[in-house]
Formats: C-alpha cells, structure tokens, sequence
C-alpha cells in the first residue's frame, strides 16, 4: 500500500525508473477503491487546493491522466491533452507537455442532456452511442458527452464535446451502458451520473430474463431505454418506465465489386458472410451453425457452384472449441475465409458491402445491429425468426428460420440459469442460401423492402426525432 511518506510525483524519477511498479499499484488503488484517499493526500502534499477554482477540475484531470497512465505515458499525454487545458498545472503534472490557457465551460444549463457512453470503444454499446449522439445532432438539441474510460476505447471521434469536470447538477443524463459495468466506472463519472436529476440507462440483453444483479440497479433510474420490444419485455420486469428507442442506423454504400477487389476476394465468387466475436460468448452468435449451413449448401463436390464464405471476426486464435473447430474446417476448405482484425467501422463497411448475403443463425439478439446493417445495404439477409432482430425483420424484407426455444447450456453464456434461447433450423438456411443463389432476383426483391424500412425507421433524423420526444418527456426540470 503506498503511504505518506512515499509518495508519488508523475514527473519525478522515481516514476521513469520504476514504471512497471507505478503502473501496478496505480491499477491496485484505483480498484481497490483507495484511490480517492490516495489522491487527496498527494494533492495536499503538492500544495493544490482541489476545492479552490482557481484550479478547475484538478482532481478529475489528475485521476484522468493517472487511469491513462495505464495506458502507456505517450497515451496519457495525448488523453491529457484532448480532453482539457488550464491555466494553472499542478507540480505533479509538471513534465506534461503545455497545454493551452482555455478551458471550455461545462455549465449544465447550457445542454439539453449529457450522455455518458464508451464512445471511443469500436463494439456495439460504443457504436450504438455514437449512432445516438448522430441522431441528436440532427434535432438541434444540444447534448454533452463523457466517455467511459475502456480498455479498448481507441477510437478517434469528433462533434460534440467532451465534458471535462463540473461541480453543477445536470437535469438530464443518459447512461449508454449495462448495469455490469457501473460498479467499475471512475469516481467522476458515477458521481457526476447518479447525482443528475433525471437518470436514465439504456441496457441490452438478450435473454428473456435479466440478470439478478441488474434488477438492483434498475431501482436507482428514473427511466430505461431498450432497442427492442423483446429487451422491454425482459427489463419491464424490474421498472415500470421502460421506452424503446431504436438505434440509428447509417452506412457508407461501397460498389460490390470495388470492395471485393479491397478485400483480395473472388469477384465472380457468390460471397456468404457472417460476423462473431470468438474471444466472447461465441455459442449465442452459433458460428458453427453458419459454417456448417454454408459447407450443406455449397458441398465442394459440386465444383460448379463457385461460392465463399467470409468470416469477420476477432481473437481468431483464441484458444477454445469453436475457435479450434472453425480453424480446422478452413483448413479443410479453402473457400473459407477468415478475416481476423481488429474492428473498425472502415473494415466493416468493406465487408458487408462484399457480401452477396449475410447469414445469423444465432441464438438471440437484443437488437441485431449488424443485421441492420447489412439489410440497411440492400443485402439479402437470412436469420434466426427469434428475439430483437425482429424489430425491423419479417418474412417480407428477410429471411426468417424457424427455430425451437431449448435451455441455454451451462456455461455458454452468463447469467442463463434456468433461461432459453432459440435453436434455428440450419435446414431452412441451407435452402435459403440455394434459393438467393438460384434465384437472386426474388432476394433483391426483399432485399429493397429491407433497406426502405431500415431508412423509414431507423434513419439519423427519424431516430433524433424520437429521442427529442423521449427527452422532453423526462422529469428533473
């Protein structure tokens, strides 16, 4: 434990040396909970007043730069510096390079409602909130954001501000994250979101029951967002004021064949996609399910029918089961392809626009982002008839499998104790993928039906306008 008479200074030598060490215990205070104490004590001992206004938000800066710190010193810097600049730096942000002598106003009189989000983080709840802030945008309503520190928060985003630190009590605030987290956020953020007048979180499951622990915390929100009427269904179970606020959604439309040369794929090849996550919970996406649909509808000895199945995901070189499995079937067959990388939007966008058709047989979805996507691209898409993709799916615009309800295995997935999940008919999918091969007229028809209700319903502005409505309906005026 560090104590008193061994403090520690961000510009001193003892810090450059003994880096490894200083980044161990800087981990073990934050989450230990001592890290308030810790900081106050350094603060007093390098002469800063945190209660005086003549140094705003020493003590959030400070505290910021120290959970970047983790992140590597050249990363603490640049955090330090994109997110504020003062007039007066502490003696322990002395070797910091110079900032700038303004630092921008966060009075909360002048924002509609502050979001709190993992907006810099390249998964969904990050893309969701950065989809959220787009919407908004487009009403005129003026909002603030604060991003949740994440170990995968990369991402550069530019529009609204960041709010630095304030000591005022907003009116409004929006918590894009599920209750798993809270318990980890930093000391600013939780102060600053649970003292706000009205609190709203928007959650994501997607089984039909919530996990214990969450019901706890749905009992300090004045209000939850969900994206589907099967995450309310589940979430109305613990909170009497449940709205469904549909993502946006919004794509950047790339030529086919133009992404295909990108990509290095065949250009005459009928490319099948599907995306998953194999370091996560892999079974509820069921890409075995996919690969297996893709090997029953295009068997290699069938020779004439040239076609490609594109697996996008990440931690392809996990080790575990459906990791090692996927890897030998491609192995086996060349015209598997996996394309392990990290995510970004700019990847995405090439991938699903190379796509001749995108296939989920999964197991549920609280919304089914990707799924959006794609069809919001004009893509044919075959899923699974079950859980939040049915918000903007039916048998008109996609095509949907049957499916059976069966309990979720122990282990593959957390909180499922006595849940159920969908068991889809990879039977249908493998007639569907035929029936898009063969027939690609009849898939373009659902497919255009598909993309007009993507933009009717899910589109920036229609989406801001729902969230302006959901927004002047809240309390804490």
């Amino acid at each position: 434990m560090l104590t008193q008479d061994r403090p520690i200074h961000l510009g001193s030598d003892e810090t450059v040396s003994r880096w490894v060490w200083f980044k161990v215990w800087i981990a073990r205070l934050i989450f230990r909970g001592s890290f308030a104490e810790w900081f106050d004590r350094e603060m007093n001992h390098s002469g800063i007043n945190i209660l005086d206004s003549s140094v705003p938000s020493a003590r959030f800066l400070t505290q910021q730069l120290l959970i970047s710190v983790l992140r590597g010193r050249k990363s603490a810097t640049r955090r330090l510096k994109r997110k504020v600049s003062c007039r007066s730096v502490p003696p322990c942000m002395a070797n910091i390079e110079a900032v700038s002598s303004h630092m921008p106003s966060d009075q909360s009189e002048s924002h509609d409602i502050v979001f709190f989000g993992l907006f810099r983080s390249p998964k969904g709840l990050g893309q969701i909130a950065r989809s959220r802030l787009a919407a908004l945008q487009t009403t005129g309503l003026r909002s603030a954001r604060i991003n949740i520190e994440g170990i995968d928060d990369y991402l550069h985003i530019s529009g609204t501000e960041d709010v630095v630190n304030s000591d005022e009590i907003d009116n409004k605030a929006i918590l894009f994250a599920n209750p798993d987290i809270y318990s980890t956020l930093d000391m600013y953020t939780k102060r600053r979101f649970w003292r706000s007048k009205y609190r709203v979180g928007e959650w994501y499951w997607e089984l039909p029951s919530l996990p214990a622990p969450w019901r706890g915390e749905a009992s300090k929100l004045h209000e939850i967002w969900v994206a589907s009427e099967f995450t309310r269904q589940s979430v109305a179970a613990v909170h009497t004021n449940v709205r469904i606020v549909a993502p946006a959604i919004s794509v950047r439309l790339i030529d086919k064949l133009e992404a295909k040369r990108r990509l290095g794929l065949p250009e005459e090849s009928f490319t099948v996609l599907t995306m998953f996550d194999l370091a996560s919970y892999a079974a509820r996406k069921n890409p075995l399910g996919a690969v297996q649909a893709f090997m029953d509808a295009f068997p290699l000895a069938r020779s004439e029918q040239r076609a490609t199945l594109v697996i996008k995901t990440h931690s392809s070189t996990v080790d575990n089961p459906t990791a090692r499995e996927i890897r030998r079937l491609a192995a086996l067959d060349e015209r598997i392809v996996i394309m392990d990388s990290r995510t970004d939007q700019g990847a995405i966008d090439f991938v699903q626009s190379a796509c001749d058709v995108f296939i989920s047989p999964h197991r549920s979805e609280g919304f089914g982002l990707i799924l959006a996507e794609c069809m919001a691209r004009g893509k044919p898409v075959i899923a699974t008839g079950y859980s939040g993709n049915l918000e903007f799916m039916s048998a008109e615009n996609s095509f949907l499998s049957p499916f059976r309800l069966v309990d979720v295995p122990i282990g593959a997935y957390p909180h499922a104790e006595k849940q159920v999940w969908a068991d889809p008919d990879l039977d249908y999918f493998v007639d569907s993928l035929r029936l898009i091969y063969n027939n690609p007229a009849l898939a373009q028809q659902r497919a255009s039906l598909a993309r007009e209700n993507i933009e009717s319903h899910f589109a920036p502005d229609v989406v801001g306008r729902a969230m302006a409505k959901a927004i002047s309906e809240m309390g804490g005026s």
